[in-house]
């Protein structure tokens, strides 16, 4: 691991016995929540000032005549969600972001905690962002 904060999050990890899968692309490091259908990635910027938490492979691609009925269902989601954006990736794929400024107090239970909750606000939502 090359960033400080993303050690202190390892070694938070480790002392409740919460392995992650871990990896380092571009300088930057990350850890991987990986569900039954998708998986929650928290990479942590090469200069420490911040981290962002994204979905991948969630859900099925989205169709052209059925994206403008999947962009209010976003709309609404990020309405109710105010920490946590619904966008389409650039792959088509229903995607949920969320970014931490870790540049002042950092605290490695913030960034599993919004893993987590992203990772349940896509189990709770799917059934109906698939049926849009």
């Amino acid at each position: 691991m090359r960033n400080i904060k993303a050690q202190k999050f390892s070694l938070f990890l480790d002392s409740i016995n919460k392995p992650l899968e871990q990896g380092n692309v571009n300088d930057s490091d990350f850890f991987v929540l990986k569900e039954e259908t998708f998986q929650v990635i928290a990479m942590f910027t090469h200069d420490g000032e911040s981290v962002t938490v994204f979905s991948v492979d969630f859900g099925s691609a989205i169709s052209g005549g059925n994206r403008h009925l999947i962009l209010d269902k976003l709309n609404e989601l990020n309405t109710k969600y105010t920490q946590l954006k619904f966008v389409i990736s650039a792959e088509s794929f229903v995607q949920v972001l969320s970014f931490i400024d870790a540049s002042q107090a950092f605290e490695p239970k913030t960034v599993l905690d919004l893993m987590v909750i992203s990772a349940q606000v896509l189990k709770d939502e799917l059934a109906s962002l698939m049926n849009s």
